[in-house]
């Protein structure tokens, strides 16, 4: 995409491209209401359901695709490159570890499979926040428009991002600037209480002042963190970050502004991306992929039936039950009855004296259909063909089926579907890995020691850096045929033993793969030196008895 140099038709264009990215934004948004309703509280409504089938269900699926303490990368470059940089991967897979675990990237991910079964689409972003790689779900993904939604996300040209900044950052943003004055009167005019969305972060922000012919960079700015939305202490102002691909540059521009009533105004900052190496930093994951559209289908939404006819059903039941345990009255011969006199009927060792010839109290219960809870059982089964799950993997047995390997092969050949989103997890994974790595590669000033005792900057290492998902290694659907597997191959010498930790994935899992390391170096020099006093000793032949 070419965007025009003239300052005046160039804003405009952006205005163009924004407004196409955002045109199904208030559609999708008042359909993610509604899913979040069902998830959360399993009616569309503000009441509640009795029981919750569907959010049980999601998060027991959840469970099955993505394991947060389990997931090993793997790094990788292009062919061309060989075994060039082998040590330093090693060395740099185990700071991406580091930086995951710090970064709680592992948790965020886990937060996005899940509201993944909710959403159609759920967004991360990957962005610098005080000098380190943070991984942040978007909390509502109609805030992040595409230029053309009938092409997959990594094809698109142009992305768009709708946040919100308080007054004293947008204060401290425009410092500088040559419409300084006027832009905080933009914002302090379209400033509303609170905002209109849950996001935990903002993008890092490089201030730019714009000229008459081209922006001019004048420093950078890493914004804090936002405060919960909500505060109607905190005025707050809606902005949008749009990445475009430019052309000229054959890499992403960032152009920021401010969005006041969600209308593009003002444009603040327009730069090229630096720190990503030719990538946005967006990764999306969609479970019910739909070939013509994007954002692609709720699984909440094709469960919310189950749920509202379960409820319904149940609704029922709970009615029939509180008539069997207190049924209607019919009294005969009473005549009037004072409501006084009736409740006495009704309480527990209450009396009623009557001076009425041959009066007769009758209590009438329902019969309760025994297909009542059978249905109910029903609605459930429907709910796991449905979502996939097979009756196995929610912990009910089979006849004939025994826990151990036999329990794990079943489950791996009885869950296609859960086992096709497991894949798209982890190739969401790792983009957002990958990302995270090149990232830190940008950011990260300080050497890494090698096994060798060598050091290197992670700078050193190419841009064309890829994270992996080793051995499947984020499912536990693939972790216990994984684990089980280990010693196989350990065994005819496919692995070595600090590999072989790994893959157990232990507790200390680090200490313990060192420990093994060290245990196999001792082991090689010990075969060393025998080797060497075998060979000094054929050199010296045989000893001589005299």
């Amino acid at each position: 995409m070419r965007l025009p140099q003239d300052p005046r038709r160039r804003r405009e264009a952006v205005i163009e491209v924004v407004r196409q990215c955002a045109s199904d934004r208030e559609e999708r948004r008042a359909y993610h209401q509604e899913l979040r309703a069902w998830y959360l509280r399993g009616t569309p409504t503000q009441s509640r359901a009795r029981y919750n089938k569907l959010r049980a269900h999601v998060r027991q699926s959840s469970a099955y695709l993505y394991q947060s303490e389990s997931v090993r990368f793997g790094l990788v470059l292009p062919p061309e490159y060989g075994d060039q940089f082998s040590a330093e991967l090693e060395t740099a897979r185990d700071e991406l570890h580091r930086t995951w675990h710090d970064s709680r990237a592992g948790l965020e991910v886990g937060l996005g499979v899940e509201w993944g079964h909710v959403y159609p689409t759920v967004v991360w972003k990957v962005i610098p926040v005080h000098g380190h790689a943070m991984v942040s779900l978007v909390p509502d993904p109609a805030d992040v428009g595409v230029l053309e939604p009938d092409r997959r996300f990594d094809r698109q040209e142009a992305i768009v991002h709708f946040f919100w900044l308080t007054l004293p950052q947008i204060r401290r943003l425009v410092e500088g600037h040559p419409q300084e004055k006027e832009l905080i009167g933009l914002a302090e005019s379209h400033a509303v209480m609170g905002g209109g969305g849950d996001e935990p972060l903002i993008p890092t922000l490089e201030r730019v002042i714009m000229t008459s012919t081209s922006p001019n960079l004048i420093g950078n700015i890493t914004p804090p963190m936002l405060s919960p939305a909500g505060r109607p202490e905190t005025p707050r102002v809606e902005c949008f970050e749009l990445w475009v691909v430019d052309d000229r540059l054959q890499d992403w521009r960032i152009i920021t502004g401010l969005a006041p009533s969600g209308q593009v105004g003002q444009v603040l900052w327009d730069r090229r991306s630096r720190l990503l190496g030719g990538s946005d930093p967006f990764v999306a994951l969609t479970l019910g992929q739909d070939p013509a559209y994007l954002w692609g289908m709720s699984e909440v939404d094709s469960l919310s039936g189950l749920q509202e006819w379960r409820e319904r059903r149940m609704d029922q039941i709970d009615r029939m039950m509180e008539l069997q345990l207190d049924p209607p009255i019919v009294l005969g011969g009473f005549g009037g009855l004072s409501d006084e006199r009736a409740k006495r009927l009704r309480t527990p060792g209450g009396t009623l004296a009557t001076s009425i010839p041959n009066p007769s109290v009758n209590r009438i219960a329902p019969v309760m259909p025994p297909e009542a809870f059978g249905e109910v059982d029903a609605i459930d089964k429907m709910f796991a063909d449905q979502g996939g799950l097979p009756i196995l993997l929610q912990g009910q047995g089979e006849p004939g089926i025994r826990a151990g390997n036999q329990v794990g092969v079943l489950a791996t050949l009885a869950s296609a579907r859960i086992r096709e989103h497991a894949m798209r997890v982890e190739y969401a994974t790792s983009e957002i890995a990958t990302l995270v790595m090149r990232l830190h590669r940008e950011l990260h000033e300080a050497p890494l020691q090698m096994p060798d005792g060598k050091h290197f900057l992670l700078s050193q290492l190419p841009r064309e850096i890829v994270a992996l998902v080793a051995a499947h290694s984020a499912s536990p659907l693939y972790a216990a045929a994984i684990k089980q597997d280990a010693l196989e191959m350990l065994k005819v010498g496919a692995i070595d033993k600090p590999t072989y930790v790994e893959l157990k994935d232990p507790p200390m899992v680090d200490v313990l793969r060192a420990k093994a390391r060290r245990l196999e170096e001792a082991a090689a020099k010990r075969a060393e030196r025998i080797l060497a006093l075998q060979e000094e000793k054929a050199r010296r032949g045989p000893v001589r008895s005299r």
